[in-house]
């Protein structure tokens, strides 16, 4: 279902560690979960009510998630959603991703996990005119690994793709993409992901969607257990 690669380098040049790859997921596989992307009325609005710290701008997006763990707190509770309500193809690839030994493996060897760790399950679709600020992950996160499943016609002119910055010119806590000196920008097309650890000073984004179609992500959240 998935080639995992045996080595775990990962990018780093003062940017917070991360890894792009191509066909991590063999491409039929990917085709069909693409085909059978979780119906609309499963993901619900995010980002709409609930302000972000230090005045960063709301995340806008639609939003699900699945959890295989009981979590603490509600704020997921409206997001979140069942495998019986996924296709057989997703209840499958989300089975592999728990069980697979290579694929935790490379996870924990990637992010140098040494404590408990846990996943959650996400899924994003970003509409036309909407963009994430540059901002730094909850510390509860150890990383997190991008699969891209943008439908059919989407091109390297459509935007939302994910940026990672270093050297930020102001000490403010919500920074713009021009208040960096520094960035990299990654594709978003066809059967591409990307593997990135959270850190203290790792900030990422996501440019502008400038079309009517819809970006749509699968995101392996790697969370640590005790929090």
């Amino acid at each position: 279902m998935i080639d995992v690669p045996e080595n775990i380098e990962m990018t780093r040049d003062g940017y917070t560690p991360h890894r792009f790859m191509h066909k991590f997921i063999e491409d039929d596989v990917w085709t069909k979960l693409r085909e059978e992307w979780p119906a609309a009325s499963l993901l619900k609005e995010e980002g709409h009510i609930k302000p972000r710290g230090h005045n960063q701008r709301p995340h806008l997006r639609m939003f699900a998630c699945y959890c295989y763990w009981p979590q603490e707190g509600t704020y997921f509770d409206k997001y979140k959603i069942y495998r019986y309500q996924l296709s057989k193809i997703w209840d499958n690839f989300i089975d592999w991703l728990i069980s697979d030994k290579d694929y935790l493996d490379f996870i924990k060897d990637s992010l140098e996990i040494t404590g408990d760790w846990k996943m959650r399950f996400d899924w994003h679709l970003t509409k036309g005119g909407q963009d994430v600020s540059p901002h730094v992950d909850s510390p509860a996160k150890y990383g997190s690994h991008l699969f891209y499943f943008n439908p059919e016609g989407w091109n390297d002119d459509c935007g939302g793709k994910t940026v990672f910055y270093k050297d930020k010119l102001i000490e403010d806590l919500n920074p713009e993409f021009s208040d960096f000196k520094n960035n990299i920008v990654y594709p978003n097309t066809g059967n591409t992901s990307l593997l990135f650890k959270n850190e203290e000073n790792g900030w990422h984004g996501v440019t502008e969607v400038n079309t009517e179609l819809n970006r749509q992500i699968f995101n392996v959240v790697i969370l640590k257990r005790d929090l």
